[in-house]
């Protein structure tokens, strides 16, 4: 599965296999595949200042659940960018390309696309989250109040591939005194039976251009079923970036991936001794 434009910009990924299993376990039992929580995944990245561009802090969560109404969709993904900058400016600038791969200037927006036939830096794109940062909606916490709980803003911008049938939703929040740009993605990766169209979309850089004959809704049907609601995921995330609280929080584990620092946080399923300490 591809989620970003630099396929090496994550150090974990899904593979088809992994889908595969995943429905098995849900149709025949816990014996017979792995959880949709062995899927979950959380990912930041820190950028530092160089001559041409600021420092920064990028995350990346995602979220599997298999959504049994849809005809379609079969394993669907929430996925979460979330870019911290200081500026407006660090967002909308290109930064300097030094012409290698795997070159730490290959920063996040940039790096970051809606799909494999929609780039976040296309026109069109950057049109709209342009435009966003006109009335950027808040974050701050306040003792009384979790962000979860405040009213939804009408401040975003949500496109919907018309090929792969991708949807997202992109929105600017002030936080932490730097402006984070928010991107939620919602796709469907198919039933694990054949690399059929559902998942081709999602497992090349280039993306296959057939376009999908069902138009079910991956966000609907995952939100119908997830545990959280995409609000609260976002809360989540930003209570990790909020001063670096991810650096004290012992669920990540801390190494570099070519040259950039990265803490990452994977499901961990719970021991036997654990299990039956738990139920004693």
């Amino acid at each position: 599965m591809i989620a970003h434009k630099l396929a090496v910009y994550l150090a974990n990924n899904i593979y088809f296999t992994q889908v595969k299993l995943a429905m098995k376990r849900f149709q025949y039992g816990p014996g017979f595949g792995i959880s949709t929580e062995s899927l979950n995944y959380t990912q930041i990245c820190e950028y530092a200042k160089t001559s041409t561009d600021s420092e920064m802090t990028s995350l990346f969560s995602r979220e599997a659940q298999i959504c049994p109404k849809s005809s379609s969709l079969g394993l669907c993904i929430r996925m979460q960018d979330i870019v911290l900058a200081n500026d407006k400016e660090d967002l909308t600038t290109l930064p300097q390309y030094t012409g290698k791969l795997h070159s730490p200037d290959l920063r996040p927006p940039w790096i970051l696309q809606i799909c494999s036939h929609v780039k976040l830096c296309d026109p069109m794109p950057m049109c709209h989250i342009s435009s966003l940062f006109k009335n950027p909606q808040k974050s701050e916490e306040k003792p009384e109040e979790k962000p979860e709980e405040k009213p939804e803003d009408d401040n975003y911008y949500s496109p919907r591939c018309d090929i792969c049938n991708t949807e997202c939703r992109i929105e600017i929040r002030k936080f932490d005194n730097k402006i984070a740009l928010i991107v939620t993605k919602w796709v469907g990766l198919g039933f694990g039976i054949t690399r059929d169209l559902t998942w081709s979309h999602q497992a090349s850089i280039c993306g296959d251009d057939t376009k999908a004959e069902v138009r079910e809704s991956p966000s609907s049907h995952f939100e119908d079923k997830a545990p959280d609601s995409f609000q609260s995921s976002i809360s989540r995330n930003l209570s990790y970036l909020k001063d670096q609280q991810y650096r004290k929080d012992v669920r990540f584990d801390s190494h570099d991936l070519y040259q950039l620092p990265i803490w990452c946080k994977t499901f961990k399923e719970a021991s036997k001794t654990t299990e039956m300490d738990s139920r004693n």
